[in-house]
């Protein structure tokens, strides 16, 4: 639906989704590589992946590479994971460092559950939240600031590795 103003751009991602690319589509592709995930003047380049496993590491260089040229800090905002099984002693806490090291697993658990945030960072709506206010699976925008819970805290204890 996004597309329906664009039928030179539908056509080609109707090309794209049946692989049945033209020596034109891949040339148009090829002109739009990016010589580095840190490169500046990609900053806001879209980047499309073959593998969901490597977005999430992807993003983090991104979003280190954008800080680093804003010389900003980057805030880490663990989500509550309340469906944890533990075998081990009782009251067992997740510490953050064990969080990073998990595994993306894709669309069968959105992982990691971690939201890194630098201000003024490039952002994507990965789900419909208001269509006609155009929060919009795809849509892009910039992260302005954080709304912390008054009566949050931390749900886990990070502790730096020995």
């Amino acid at each position: 639906m996004r597309q329906s103003e664009d039928p030179s751009f539908r056509e080609f991602l109707t090309r794209t989704r049946q692989a049945a690319l033209t020596e034109d589509d891949v040339t148009r592709l090829n002109a739009k590589t990016i010589p580095s995930l840190t490169d500046a003047d990609s900053e806001n380049a879209t980047i499309i992946v073959k593998l969901n496993t490597i977005r999430h590491p992807m993003n983090r260089i991104r979003l280190e590479s954008f800080a680093r040229r804003k010389s900003q800090r980057i805030y880490v905002f663990a989500a509550t994971h309340s469906r944890t099984k533990s075998t081990g002693p009782t009251n067992l806490r997740l510490q953050a460092h064990d969080l990073l090291l998990q595994p993306d697993r894709s669309a069968q658990i959105p992982f990691p559950g971690l939201l890194f945030y630098t201000r003024d960072m490039p952002t994507v709506m990965l789900t419909n939240a208001c269509t006609p206010l155009g929060q919009v699976n795809g849509a892009t925008g910039t992260a302005v600031g954080v709304v912390l819970d008054p009566a949050g805290k931390s749900q886990f204890e990070y502790k730096r590795p020995n």
